[in-house]
C-alpha cells in the first residue's frame, strides 16, 4: 500500500521512481478536479473505498499509466480541500469514513491534491449515477451483483476492538469498562495499567489487567470498579485521576498483533453534571452524622 505523499518531493519521487498505477495507486491531470467533473470524482473515489483503499492524485500528467510530469496543478482558491471534502461527501452514499484531503503547494496559487481513501467497512458506496465501483487494474469500473454482494459483507465481520473508557455508576463510583465491540473475538489479549491507579480500598490490579486472557468475546463488555469520584478529587495528586491505558491483542484472521493505547482523564469530570450530583449526594449522606 503506497504511503499518501505530503511534500513536492515526495511527489517527485514518485515520478523519477516511475511508480506506475496500480489497484492502490490513480494519477489525474489537474483538470480532473473541476466543478463539472463531480461526479467522476465521487465515482473515483468510491471506487477505492469498495476496493482495498488506496491514493489518488491530481495534479500529474501520466502515459501508460506511468507519471510524467506535475501538470500546472490544481487553482487551490477556487478548489479548496473544503470543497473537495463537501463534494465527496454529497455525492457518495453512504458516507466514506477517514478520508484524507492533503493540498500540496507548488505555488502561490495552485497545489497538487492527494487523497488518502481506506478501504471501507461500511461498503458498499454508491456513487451518483446509482452505480457501485472498484478498482480495477487501472480503473474504476462497475462491479458486478455478487460484487457488490460480497462487499456488502464486511459489515458482517467487524475487526475485534477492544475499547477501554470509563463510565459512572449510581451516581458515585467509576469504572473502568473494557468492551470488545468488534464482532469477532480477540485472542491473546494483555493489559498494561499503571502502578499509580488508586483502587478502592488500595486492592491491585484485577486479575484480567494483571494475567490478560486468551479469548475476549465479540460483543463482550467488562466493568472494573476504580474508585468512588469524591475520593479520586479530594486526593492532592492530580496524577491519580489519569491513567494512560495500553491493550494488545491478536487478531484472528491475519494473525498480526494489534496494540492501542487510551489516555483516561477524570479532569474533564470536574465541572460535569455527573460530578456535582455525586458530590451534593455525598453531603446529603453525611447530613446529621456527627
Amino acid at each position: 500500500m503506497i504511503i499518501l505523499p505530503t511534500t513536492v518531493a515526495e511527489i517527485d519521487k514518485l515520478i523519477a521512481d516511475e511508480i506506475q498505477e496500480n489497484l492502490h495507486l490513480d494519477y489525474k491531470e489537474s483538470p480532473a478536479l473541476d466543478k463539472n467533473k463531480r461526479h467522476e470524482i465521487a465515482k473515483d473515489v468510491s471506487s477505492f473505498a469498495n476496493s482495498d483503499g488506496g491514493v489518488l492524485i491530481y495534479g500529474i500528467s501520466e502515459q501508460n499509466n506511468l507519471p510524467t510530469a506535475k501538470d500546472g496543478g490544481v487553482d487551490h482558491v477556487k478548489y479548496s480541500r473544503e470543497w473537495l471534502e463537501q463534494i465527496i461527501s454529497s455525492n457518495v452514499i453512504p458516507r466514506i469514513d477517514g478520508i484524507r484531503i492533503k493540498p500540496i503547494p507548488i505555488s502561490s496559487d495552485k497545489s497538487i491534491f492527494a487523497l488518502e481513501i481506506p478501504r471501507s467497512e461500511r461498503a458498499p458506496h454508491q456513487a451518483p449515477d446509482k452505480k457501485y465501483y472498484k478498482r480495477f487494474n487501472f480503473q474504476s469500473v462497475p462491479m458486478e451483483d455478487y460484487e457488490i454482494n460480497d462487499v456488502r459483507n464486511r459489515r458482517n465481520a467487524v475487526l475485534p476492538l477492544i475499547n477501554i473508557d470509563i463510565e459512572a455508576k449510581s451516581n458515585m463510583m467509576v469504572y473502568f469498562k473494557i468492551s470488545n465491540i468488534g464482532s469477532l473475538p480477540a485472542l491473546d489479549v494483555s493489559f498494561s495499567f499503571p502502578s499509580n491507579i488508586l483502587w478502592m480500598r488500595g486492592e491491585k490490579n484485577p486479575t484480567l489487567f494483571e494475567r490478560g486472557t486468551k479469548y475476549f468475546p465479540p460483543n463482550k463488555t467488562y466493568y472494573f470498579l476504580w474508585n468512588f469520584f469524591p475520593a479520586l478529587f479530594h486526593s492532592n495528586d492530580e496524577n491519580v485521576r489519569k491513567c494512560d491505558a495500553t491493550v494488545t491483542y491478536l487478531h484472528p484472521q491475519t494473525n498480526n498483533y494489534i496494540s492501542d493505547t487510551f489516555h483516561i482523564d477524570l479532569e474533564g469530570y470536574r465541572e460535569s453534571s455527573v460530578l456535582k450530583s455525586e458530590t451534593s449526594e455525598l453531603k446529603d449522606s453525611l447530613k446529621g452524622t456527627f
